[in-house]
């Protein structure tokens, strides 16, 4: 049996994300279905709600997209939880892996957009 499948849209927008019960019908998916399995365990086995995010990644030199598990035990630096092996064939801090840049955090009650620090400008009023 072949558990992940690419998907046919490679596109962002056509991207289809599984609920856990299509994972389960279609017996497998793509790195955005795969991960769901990492994701809600760390829920199931009692991981707080606002540490663990799904994240899409944008591999630098290719411009591809990949979706891991993140898990925020510090704020500054998550570990990656890739179930593929895309990113990472084992735990690693996202500082760890250059070249990969979070695109798109989110989980059940909050989505983030992520920008580059240093094109953020903050200015203060006085």
């Amino acid at each position: 049996m072949q558990h992940y499948r690419f998907d046919d849209r490679q596109d962002l927008a056509g991207d289809d994300w599984p609920t856990t019960q299509d994972l389960f019908e279609r017996n497998g998916d793509d790195c955005d279905g795969i991960d769901l399995i990492a994701y809600n365990l760390m829920l199931d086995l009692g991981f707080p709600e606002d540490q663990i995010y799904r994240a899409v990644i944008r591999r630098d030199r290719d411009g591809e997209f990949h979706m891991v598990t993140l898990w925020f035990d510090q704020p500054d630096d998550p570990w990656v939880i890739d179930t593929t092996g895309a990113m990472t064939m084992k735990m690693r801090r996202i500082s760890e892996l250059p070249g990969w840049t979070p695109a798109v955090l989110f989980n059940a009650s909050a989505h983030y957009t992520v920008r580059r620090l240093e094109t953020l400008r903050i200015t203060r009023s006085r």
